[in-house]
């Protein structure tokens, strides 16, 4: 029996396990709620940059794999009491194979599934509003993320109506060009997996261009990165030389930096 595997056993161990650990699991959820809230609070109090929230939640989420792995394993080497032995035989492979299932799923929900990021949005955007301006540049950064999200959600009207929120205030504020440029590529990409051929999709990147070739963005930190990250959504779009020129100027920055 040592290298059978049977589903059923497997089920079973899987059932007593969260029997078993219900409140850890429970005390985990919690703290991860905790943290999250402390967070979107704290880096909404300091105006730091939306990136840094997402740094520091992922590596939330990371600690809290890091404990539902430690659960999953707490009985693969424990030595169980005899009457639990007879009632429920299992395999170090049926153990592996719950502890691969358990972890997979969770990572799953945690990372891979847009879904769950929304509750977290609307909490930061909630912080925001009591403690920043209406048109803080911080704000562009979530709506942008609220729209990335709710487009992998399938959230058509939602994600365009946060993209032009966004676009709306970063167009209004000194040294936020890059930002709408980058905005205004992803309402784009938006517009196109809806209909390809809206006529609102080549406007949008001609003024990403445009931004994207005045000279008074060449000086910012993070010009090169951005003619990067959008030089392979001209060339989605078929426009070659566009996506040639901004990889070329992205050469030039790192070059001489």
């Amino acid at each position: 029996m040592n290298n059978s595997i049977s589903f059923r056993r497997t089920v079973l161990y899987a059932r007593k396990h969260y029997v078993e650990n219900a409140r850890y699991y429970g005390y985990g959820l919690l703290a991860i709620l905790i943290l999250l809230s402390v967070f979107a609070w704290f880096y909404g109090s300091w105006r730091s940059d939306p990136g840094e929230f997402r740094v520091t939640a992922c590596f939330t989420m990371l600690g809290f794999m890091y404990y539902v792995t430690r659960l999953s394993c707490r009985n693969l080497y424990k030595r169980l009491p005899m009457v639990r032995s007879y009632t429920l035989p299992v395999t170090a492979a049926e153990k592996y194979l719950f502890i691969w299932f358990n972890t997979t799923v969770i990572a799953t929900l945690l990372f891979s599934r847009s879904a769950e990021a929304m509750p977290y949005y609307e909490l930061t955007y909630k912080i925001y509003r009591s403690k920043l301006p209406e048109r803080d540049p911080l704000f562009a950064g979530l709506y942008n993320n609220m729209a990335l999200a709710l487009q992998d959600n399938g959230e058509f009207g939602g994600a365009r109506e946060c993209f032009r929120r966004a676009i709306d205030i970063t167009s209004s504020l000194p040294r936020q060009g890059l930002e709408t440029a980058i905005s205004c590529v992803n309402l784009a990409h938006l517009l196109y997996d809806k209909e390809p051929e809206d006529a609102e999709i080549m406007p949008l990147l001609d003024r990403a261009s445009a931004i994207l070739r005045d000279p008074a963005v060449f000086g910012y930190d993070n010009y090169a990165f951005t003619c990067r990250k959008c030089a392979p959504s001209f060339g989605f779009f078929g426009l070659f030389l566009e996506e040639k020129y901004l990889n070329e100027r992205a050469d030039e920055v790192y070059a001489g930096s």
